[in-house]
């Protein structure tokens, strides 16, 4: 009868009866791989989190300002420049396919806006370019990421109706 009972508790844990007795039994084994996988793969996703954490902190894609120029149609946006200094310079191509006379430009964020040059109004002609640049005052704003609307007013040939075209430069000051 007392075999009987070592057989029933050997049955009922196997796990703990095969480490007292030193008897590794296959099922023990299954057990201790499959323990030593989950720990080391634990580990590996546990420092993938923290290095995913890390990069994230320290490289913030915000930061990593690109210096970029739109301009709706008919106008193409080549190049826009934000200085602290010398304001905003944004040169502009006309792919309108006719001559058109520039009466208004503004940047949003750029002010005082003093004056643009080349004085307004100002003809562009057809397939051509050219760099306005608005003066005004961003020295508060050195090391920062400069983002503003553009606006362009322009007239086209034999009308007297202002049209505008909105745009956007995103540069660092």
């Amino acid at each position: 009868m007392k075999k009987r009972r070592e057989s029933c508790s050997r049955k009922a844990t196997p796990v703990l009866t095969s480490v007292i007795d030193g008897n590794l039994s296959l099922k023990s084994k299954r057990s201790q791989a499959a323990m030593e996988f989950l720990m080391t793969y634990g580990w590996a996703i546990l420092a993938a989190i923290i290095v995913i954490a890390v990069i994230a902190l320290y490289f913030r894609p915000g930061t990593l300002v690109q210096n970029q120029c739109i301009l709706g149609a008919p106008f193409n946006c080549y190049a826009g420049v934000v200085d602290a200094t010398g304001g905003v310079q944004i040169e502009i191509a006309n792919n309108g396919g006719e001559d058109v006379t520039i009466t208004g430009f503004a940047v949003e964020g750029c002010v005082p806006q003093t004056a643009v040059s080349p004085a307004l109004p100002d003809s562009l002609d057809a397939n051509g370019k050219k760099v306005y640049t608005l003066d005004c005052d961003l020295s508060s704003q050195i090391g920062e990421r400069f983002d503003g609307e553009i606006d362009v007013s322009y007239t086209r040939p034999n009308s007297n109706l202002p049209l505008t075209i909105s745009g956007k430069i995103v540069d660092e000051v």
